[in-house]
């Protein structure tokens, strides 16, 4: 039994401006903004009406943003909290991989602390991708756009 090699292609990460004021996040920026905006999980507008009071109930989403066209695939991953140098982001046949880590160390008084965070998230697309059309951007206040194009 033969096993095909799966292509993986690292994206470098390129830095950018703020994600509200760089053209680089121009076709995400309102679309994730608005999903962000929303209360998660609640669709009835009668609903939506009596948690609009943010004393009442002040839920918005956390989840990434995906979006689909026909020319490409479009994601973005809030990695607020990580140094850019601790960020990857990888493409492997259908796979796109974020994986991000930080130690932090911290003093109080003679004790000393070290913490450690880490996320992971993959997307299974639902069609080939063309690797060496994928980008990934970082804005200057922590939101990571990763955009790839459909094979033709």
């Amino acid at each position: 039994m033969s096993k095909e090699l799966i292509e993986r292609t690292d994206i470098p990460v390129q830095l950018c401006g703020a994600f509200d004021e760089d053209q680089v996040f121009a076709s995400v920026k309102e679309k994730y903004h608005e999903e962000q905006s929303k209360p998660q999980g609640v669709n009835h507008p009668e609903l939506l009406a009596g948690i609009s009071d943010p004393n009442i109930l002040n839920l918005t989403s956390d989840a990434d943003g995906v979006y689909f066209s026909d020319e490409k695939f479009e994601l973005v991953v809030d990695v607020r909290g990580y140094k850019p140098e601790n960020i990857k982001c990888v493409v492997t046949g259908t796979v796109i991989e974020i994986n991000a880590s930080q130690i932090i160390q911290e003093a109080n008084g003679s004790k000393n602390y070290e913490k450690s965070m880490s996320m992971t998230r993959a997307y299974q697309l639902p069609s080939q991708i063309n690797p060496q059309t994928s980008i990934c951007n970082l804005s200057s206040d922590g939101f990571l756009y990763i955009m790839a194009q459909w094979n033709k």
